[in-house]
């Protein structure tokens, strides 16, 4: 049975509602680009594909102020969605992809600007998309025109840009509205993730380790994951590609917050959408992710771990697709509000002020209030805000914000609430340098069962992470530290897989080899080696993904 069977009747409805709509513009545009083809402008057909043009775009853009038509590895995508296979309009996206192609672009955005465009300005916009394919290099005059505004209503997806620059984006989903070629956007800085390059052949996420003896002594470590030119991406770069992404969503959204921009979340359904995908079959993966910490970026990787956390668990609870995407977005964006806290109460050292303690405690409704304020539809927003409120809201009811009803929280809240705490709790931070081994970390909530937490979620939580989670460190009676990779299903008493550590002749760690706790001696039957204390791993400097990836 498939996600959507599953979906709300309300929410099938809206769905094909929206497919229609989709259809519709895709109609509109090839239909008016093939009549400016044959016609004078001052035809009455033409002047009917502009005003049939205007009127698809918005009603799909009204929202967002703007519309994406984008194909991918075969798949069309509409404002960023995978647009579902139907095969009425297979012909119609096989002709769209053939237009694309000749013009060398991945696909066109219509802006909403189209109705303040005059009809000479579209007709004339439409001739010169359709004479580029006709261009030896259809890229650079295509280029030149945006450049030169002749395409007031148009953005482009070149191929070259978004393969070439950002190899992380396109393995498996569509390329992203923020790397649209627009001269506008690209002066702004808003071309690219961070304002860095990357070489085609790899896949870097930046990572940083703390040692807590020195209070908050800081390693870059660099992740980098070559790409394989036969087969192309590993499971593992994939995870690692999404996760980048994600963290850059989420900048991207507190950055046009802080400059009061209107911020759209297109970009984060479809990461989120593409995390699903592949957690579905590499959920192990993900929860290795969920062990990245940086520092100085806590809550941008905080709220992605919580977020990959989130869908893990609802993944064991049997949610489908369409809930598991709803639930990794509250993820995403439960901290959301705490761009409005200032940076001296968030990374304050000490003891907070009651006042500083009020100002903290009021970043859920602060998250409300941005969710309310995206681009994005109202039944969208409608799902995303009630986590974000509850986060800190504990299963009695107790927490803040204080409220002042008797309903139980929300079922997405409770899991959010889990995730959201065991990802805090160990996390070393400026107030609190050492953080709780993650095992630890189960110990302590499981002690709130039935007070803070939902006892019957955290059980199936604590199942998934294991007895010794990803990550945990583990001190060995033959002086060794591993790391905890994962715990086999038919491990007995739940001992897991290390990866051993080794100092190097700068006494820095190491990656050693492997080793499975379960072996035993051929000749005495005993455990080669046994566990004797764990420890969190940034006691030792040790940040666990630059081990396991």
């Amino acid at each position: 049975m498939s996600s959507v069977d599953t979906a709300p009747v309300g929410e099938i409805d809206s769905r094909e509602k929206w497919c229609r709509r989709g259809e519709d513009l895709l109609r509109s545009l090839m239909g008016f680009l093939q009549t400016v083809k044959i016609h004078q402008g001052n035809n009455r057909l033409v002047a009917r594909g502009v005003e049939a043009l205007r009127q698809t775009v918005s009603a799909l853009g009204k929202e967002d102020d703007q519309v994406s038509l984008l194909v991918a590895h075969g798949r069309f995508f509409l404002n960023e969605e995978k647009f579902p296979h139907r095969p009425m309009v297979e012909t119609l996206i096989q002709t769209f992809q053939r237009y694309c192609s000749q013009r060398r672009l991945q696909g066109i955005t219509l802006l909403m600007t189209i109705n303040e465009t005059s009809d000479e300005q579209i007709v004339s916009g439409a001739r010169l998309l359709n004479d580029a394919g006709l261009k030896e290099d259809p890229e650079m005059v295509l280029s030149q025109w945006l450049e030169q505004g002749k395409l007031p209503w148009l953005e482009l997806a070149f191929e070259s840009e978004l393969h070439a620059e950002h190899p992380e984006e396109s393995y498996n989903q569509s390329p992203g509205m923020s790397y649209l070629y627009n001269p506008i956007h690209q002066a702004e800085g808003e071309f690219g993730d961070s304002g860095t390059r990357r070489q085609p052949d790899e896949t870097t996420i930046d990572v940083e380790g703390q040692r807590a003896s020195t209070g908050v002594e800081r390693a870059k470590i660099d992740i980098k994951l070559k790409s394989e030119a036969t087969t192309g991406k590993t499971a593992k770069q994939k995870a690692v590609s999404s996760y980048c992404s994600a963290l850059a969503s989420l900048k991207e959204v507190s950055d046009k917050i802080h400059q009061r921009q209107r911020v759209g979340i297109r970009r984060s359904v479809r990461l989120i959408q593409n995390m699903v995908d592949l957690m579905m079959d590499k959920e192990a993966l993900f929860l290795a992710m969920s062990t990245i910490r940086v520092f100085d970026d806590y809550t941008f990787t905080h709220s992605v771990n919580v977020a990959i956390l989130s869908m893990c668990l609802g993944k064991r609870l049997g949610l489908s697709k369409v809930l598991l995407n709803r639930l990794g977005l509250c993820g995403l964006f439960h901290d959301v509000g705490k761009v409005e806290i200032p940076r001296e109460v968030l990374n304050k050292a000490g003891k907070l002020s009651e006042q500083e303690l009020a100002v903290m405690r009021s970043h859920p409704l602060k998250s409300v209030q941005q969710i309310l304020k995206l681009r994005a539809s109202p039944e969208m927003k409608a799902h995303l805000i009630l986590p974000p409120f509850e986060h800190h809201l504990r299963y009695d009811l107790s927490g803040y914000p204080r409220i002042n009803w008797e309903n139980p929280i929300s079922f997405f809240g409770r899991i959010v609430t889990i995730a959201d705490v065991f990802d805090a709790i160990t996390s070393p931070r400026v107030y609190r340098p050492t953080a709780l081994s993650p095992d630890k970390a189960l110990g302590y909530m499981l002690e709130g069962a039935g007070t803070d937490f939902d006892p019957l979620l955290l059980k199936v939580f604590i199942n998934m992470m294991g007895v010794y989670p990803v990550g945990t460190l583990l001190e060995l009676d033959t002086g060794e530290l591993g790391l905890v990779m994962e715990t086999p299903g038919d491990a007995e008493d739940y001992r897991p897989i290390v990866t051993l550590l080794e100092k190097d002749e700068h006494g820095q760690y190491v990656k050693g080899e492997k080793f499975n706790l379960n072996t035993r001696s051929g000749k005495t039957g005993e455990f080669l080696k046994n566990i004797t204390s764990t420890h969190h791993p940034s006691t030792y400097g040790i940040q666990p993904a630059a081990f396991i990836f």
